[in-house]
């Protein structure tokens, strides 16, 4: 989770996921083995709800001497995929954007081509928060099984409801 919160501000993990790169079909990136050296000398799109130029895989790319060029920054992951089909930036997106469901069960997306990223980077928490005062709403009780939520699929590709609304990786137009 970003920043700090309220005390009595509940939150439950949904699932934790991880960051690939997204690339369009055909990408010449695609054509050799990726090495960190030929990912960081991409041109990128960075997704960033505070228009920052940096995420987690720079870093990584730092300790091996390496800075990758991101020449725009949008803020949503959907963004970034919608620029990388278009073009041949590379997007840093998390998995579960480009499979569907964390699962893997609903299909890719049309015209993208996802990778293994080249370096580690740091896995991510998708998460829902509240206030106490919203624990009679509808919009709250969500099924458990076990003590964790269940997949709530919807008629745009079988994607999770909940992972849509909170990663902005919706029905792909």
């Amino acid at each position: 989770m970003l920043g700090r919160f309220a005390p009595e501000i509940r939150t439950q993990t949904l699932f934790r996921d991880d960051f690939v790169g997204a690339v369009r079909v055909g990408h010449p990136l695609l054509a050799v083995p990726i090495t960190p050296e030929q990912y960081a000398a991409c041109r990128h799109v960075a997704s960033s709800r505070r228009g920052t130029f940096t995420g987690p895989v720079d870093a990584a790319l730092a300790a091996l001497g390496l800075i990758r060029d991101v020449v725009v920054v949008v803020p949503a992951f959907s963004d970034a995929l919608r620029i990388a089909t278009r073009s041949d930036l590379v997007a840093l997106v998390p998995r579960s954007c480009v499979t569907g469901d964390k699962a893997g069960s609903a299909p890719g997306i049309e015209g993208i081509a996802m990778f293994e990223l080249p370096v580690a980077t740091t896995g991510i928490a998708i998460s829902v928060m509240w206030h106490p005062r919203m624990d009679a709403d509808a919009g709250h009780r969500l099924p458990v099984v076990g003590g964790r939520y269940t997949q709530v699929a919807n008629e745009h590709g079988g994607k999770s409801l909940i992972f849509r609304a909170l990663v902005d990786c919706g029905k792909w137009d």
